[in-house]
Formats: structure tokens, sequence, C-alpha cells
């Protein structure tokens, strides 16, 4: 997503900071339980508990394989870490972007 002034809004791969569970900053799913009612300025991320990476997730994609009204604790299942091609264990994280 881009700013009307070509600002990225939205970080690459190298943030800075690594998504962990329980994290402070993670949004709760008990607020926007589908990703139809997610409000677009949160941001999804994955994050393999076996190598400690993580990744941006593509609304799009997620609505083409999912739907537009999946639970966004069912999304977790379906991750894949592109790294070390676990499926097994990977955290799904919503962050909010910053203003």
């Amino acid at each position: 997503m881009k700013h009307r002034r070509s600002i990225d809004l939205t970080a690459g791969a190298d943030i800075g900071y690594t998504v962990s569970e329980g994290s402070r900053r993670s949004g709760d799913y008990d607020l926007y339980p589908t990703l139809d009612k997610l409000p677009e300025w949160y941001v999804l991320l994955g994050w393999c508990p076996r190598c400690r990476r993580y990744g941006h997730i593509e609304r799009r994609d997620v609505r083409r394989v999912l739907g537009a009204t999946a639970l966004l604790a069912d999304i977790a299942p379906h991750l894949l870490c592109t790294a070390c091609h676990q499926r097994r264990g990977n955290k799904l994280s919503m962050r909010k972007l910053p203003r």
C-alpha cells in the first residue's frame, strides 16, 4: 500500500524487529474475527518458530484461497515458511500500520 506521496506504508521483509508469539503489538482476533471485517490499516504477518523468520501476507492471496469471510484463526494452518518449508506451528500476527 502506498501513501499519496509514494511512501511505502508496508515495510519490507527487513523491518528490524522479530515477530514473536504473544507480542504486545499483535492485534486481537476477537475484535475482527474475519478477513472482510479487518480494517485496511492492519497488515497480516506470518511467523515461523523453527527458523524465526517472518513475512508479510497479502490479503488478496488469502481471499483467493480461503475467501473473504475466512476466519483469521483459520489462516495459520495454511501458512508455509518459504525459508525452511515448515507448515506446522506457524503463527499469524496482525499489526497496525504506523500513522
